[in-house]
């Protein structure tokens, strides 16, 4: 059992339970053989495979804003997996707190998510359980950080009996509905994601997870704006167009949503939609282009999950409508998004990321825009000379110095993070990128640091390896992996290795049937009867 097993592996030292979930446990440990700490999510019943599932889909993805499987095993018939630990609390828990983000704190956000699905959709994977409780907001100086978030609970939808746990606050209707969800259903879930950030409530709030789900198939969505007057109108239709009722309203993919956040992010107005759109059953009504007046965000109880039948209609409409909410308590994070409520599974794999980029850095990762509009120096009422933080994000080191010099900003501090970019390579500002800033101001940035992780390689098929590789910046080293399977690599799984160093794989080569030995025999004499038929009694 775990607790008769602390030293995991002969590796991982166990350490405090982070958090629980529906079906699994979160607990801090350490790895022993590279000496740094690492969470380790364990599933509590031993038939309980979503650990595995989960982990075994998130395996081979590679990217800054999505999160890390190091290492998976079994012991005594329970699957774990070994993820990254990184300090940080959920964009949910920090709504909760009342540590709302600003809207350009907010749009940065999601455009890092944004990111995040290009990656993961151009590797055919969908999340479907988008929701602030799968963001992980890293802390910098004691503040959070929301330009560096992390998508958590990867591959999160488990079906199980034909049913799939999703977040209800945040579901798209045709999954509301029992239908299949595509790569636009996440859209819809971040379009929820953001209305959330920006005015915190989601966009509908009921105490029964079942009327949720028919809000989100009937009911309209209210403005941003409506909520907190000042927002830009243009913000507000990129949340309508996301949370379109019909996925063909919605943006195409999430490199065209997260391009509409960049011009929204600039001052530009958005790009229109691809597709054309239904009138929005949306409030109409004029918004004032200025910056709003936060006002405190409202702590929203809502069921964790719900389960989702894949193949009935939709649930009928209740009577009347419900009261607003009530708060609920804090979510426990270890680099994962712990799902709780009551008679709900897991509803994620728990994964912890790398640090962010912006930029495509990864494989299949294509929403960085340039703007097509230069914001000069502007000049408040009160004659306050300001900025615009120019865009910085996949240029060197040396660039974003000229550009911030140019703009009339001053370098600040320069972290580093690992990935699969090349060294110096510019991931994170912050401020933000298009943020309006005084004059003078200091803008702080996390380069690459030109080292990489190797990835979990174990058990995957060739093509899987050769994407894992290269997601991670690495190159295949000696070891054919079409002659056996896969049984792990040199270095190890969770090694610290420079931008594209070879990894050799391990392989066990598939087993040879065995050839006979032949033995001597005596040779019989000749008989009267030689060459004609006998008969072989049967065996009685």
């Amino acid at each position: 059992s775990l607790r008769m097993s602390p030293l995991l592996a002969g590796r991982y030292q166990l350490g405090e339970l982070l958090g629980r979930g529906g079906s699994a446990d979160v607990y801090g440990a350490h790895d022993e053989l590279l000496d740094r700490p690492v969470a380790v999510k364990w599933a509590r019943v031993a038939s309980d495979d979503s650990v595995r599932v989960q982990a075994v889909a998130a395996a081979r993805l590679v990217h800054p804003r999505i999160v890390r499987v190091l290492d998976l095993g079994r012991t005594d018939g329970c699957d774990w997996a070994v993820l990254d630990l990184v300090e940080g609390l959920s964009a949910r828990e920090l709504l909760r707190r009342g540590e709302d983000p600003t809207p350009n704190e907010a749009v940065a956000a999601l455009i890092g998510v944004l990111e995040g699905l290009v990656y993961l959709h151009g590797q055919g994977v969908r999340h479907l359980d988008v929701s602030p409780g799968n963001l992980l907001v890293p802390a910098t100086a004691g503040r959070p950080c929301w330009a560096q978030v992390r998508l958590t609970d990867l591959a999160a939808p488990v079906e199980v009996g034909g049913r799939v746990v999703v977040s209800p606050p945040y579901v798209a209707p045709e999954v509301a509905r029992g239908l299949p969800g595509d790569e636009r259903a996440d859209l819809y879930a971040a379009g929820a994601t953001l209305m959330h950030l920006l005015t915190g409530a989601p966009p509908f709030e009921r105490d029964d997870p079942a009327q949720l789900l028919v809000a989100h198939v009937n009911e309209p969505v209210e403005r941003p704006s409506v909520r907190v007057p000042g927002l830009p109108e243009a913000l507000d239709e990129v949340v309508l167009t996301a949370l379109a009722k019909e996925p063909a309203d919605r943006y195409p993919d999430a490199g065209a949503m997260g391009s509409a956040l960049r011009a929204v992010q600039f001052g530009a107005p958005p790009a229109a939609p691809t597709v054309p759109r239904r009138p929005s059953p949306a409030l109409d009504g004029h918004t004032r282009p200025l910056r709003p007046a936060r006002r405190a965000a409202e702590p929203v109880t809502v069921a964790t999950t719900a389960w989702i039948p894949s193949t009935t209609p939709p649930p009928e409409p209740p009577p009347t409508r419900p009261s607003r909410a009530v708060p609920v308590g804090a979510l426990v994070l270890a680099l994962i998004a712990v799902g709780a409520g009551t008679g709900a599974a897991l509803t994620g794999s728990g994964e912890v990321g790398a640090m962010p980029t912006s930029a495509s850095t990864s494989t299949g990762a294509t929403t960085s825009v340039t703007p097509t509009v230069s914001v000069p120096a502007t000049r408040t009422a009160a004659e306050t000379v300001t900025a615009v933080v120019p865009a910085l994000v996949g240029g060197s080191l040396d660039e974003a110095r000229t550009g911030l010099d140019a703009a009339g900003l001053v370098l600040g501090d320069v972290g580093t993070a690992d990935g699969p970019a090349a060294a110096g390579t510019v991931l994170v500002c912050d401020p933000v990128e298009g943020t309006q800033v005084p004059a003078g101001a200091v803008v702080a940035l996390v380069v690459a640091s030109g080292w990489t992780t190797v990835p979990v390689l174990a058990g995957l098929d060739p093509a899987a390896i050769a994407q894992a590789l290269a997601a991670a910046g690495l190159l295949a080293g000696p070891g054919d992996p079409g002659s056996g399977t896969v049984t792990g690599s040199q270095p190890v799984s969770g090694t610290r290795v420079e931008v594209g160093s070879p990894v050799r794989l391990v392989v066990a080569a598939r087993s040879a049937t065995p050839t006979p030995t032949p033995t001597a025999t005596s040779t019989p004499e000749p008989s009267a009867t030689e060459g004609e038929p006998t008969e072989t009694p049967a065996a009685g």
